[in-house]
């Protein structure tokens, strides 16, 4: 038996057009697809030339109906009852040109609870440039989520080191400081940080790094809400 395929890649315009056509809603700010036209007058032009294109592909029928799947992974990624954004930045690369800058991927991974006993609808949505790829996962564990936010980063090794805290008051302290242009070990000092941490965190500020920033957020009884304090995953010289 031939499996059905869980994913899709689309242009920006391809998506923000289905989303459109099926009445899927507006797509999460993080994945920054905003209407691909200015004046209303190229409105038509511009939804025939993507459903000619998109019907080429097959993802369109000549009726004008889209993919099932596709539409229904474009619904939940717009409309998701859980969600993690997620915003990948790598490390910056010398071009010489003006404007070079760092890598940047953005995503989502967004869920909603199945009907009528079916299981959870995970879907994965990445963004890179103008392309953006939409993956239906099954993500029934938090450990099968390591994978996924970990897909944009430098994949190096665990780092080592003796575990520490501190409290979220004295790491924003320690962050105002670093914008100041308090030196970094002088802010180590400051924190406590032990001595088999210090390279993994002086290698996370001075060296080349790539890294997720996640943040968490949930629609319920008709409110969308975010966490206060999202969290990163970072790639550097030293490890993860």
């Amino acid at each position: 038996m031939q499996q059905a395929p869980n994913a899709v890649e689309l242009t920006v315009d391809h998506a923000w057009f289905i989303a459109e056509t099926v009445g899927a809603g507006s797509f999460p700010w993080v994945l920054a697809i905003t209407s691909p036209y200015r004046d209303a007058a190229e409105r038509n032009a511009f939804l025939d030339r993507q459903k000619a294109e998109l019907t080429e592909l097959g993802l369109v029928s000549e009726a004008g109906l889209v993919n099932p799947a596709v539409a229904e992974w474009i619904k939940v990624v717009c409309f998701p009852q859980r969600w993690l954004d997620l915003r990948y930045v790598g490390p910056a690369k010398d071009t010489g040109e003006p404007g070079a800058g760092a890598d940047l991927l953005r995503g989502i991974v967004a869920q909603r609870s199945g009907e009528a006993g079916k299981p959870s609808i995970t879907v994965v949505a990445l963004r890179s440039a103008q392309l953006i790829t939409f993956t239906a996962m099954n993500i029934d564990d938090p450990r099968a989520l390591v994978p996924v936010l970990t897909v944009g980063l430098a994949q190096r090794p665990p780092a080592r080191f003796d575990e520490f805290s501190m409290p979220m008051r004295v790491g924003a302290r320690a962050d105002e400081r670093l914008r100041s242009g308090a030196p970094l070990a002088e802010v180590l000092d400051y924190l406590g940080i032990p001595q088999s941490a210090r390279p993994v965190v002086e290698s996370v500020f001075n060296g080349p790094r790539s890294y997720v920033e996640i943040v968490a957020g949930c629609h319920r009884d008709g409110r969308h809400s975010t966490s206060e304090v999202g969290m990163s995953i970072v790639d550097a010289s030293e490890g993860r």
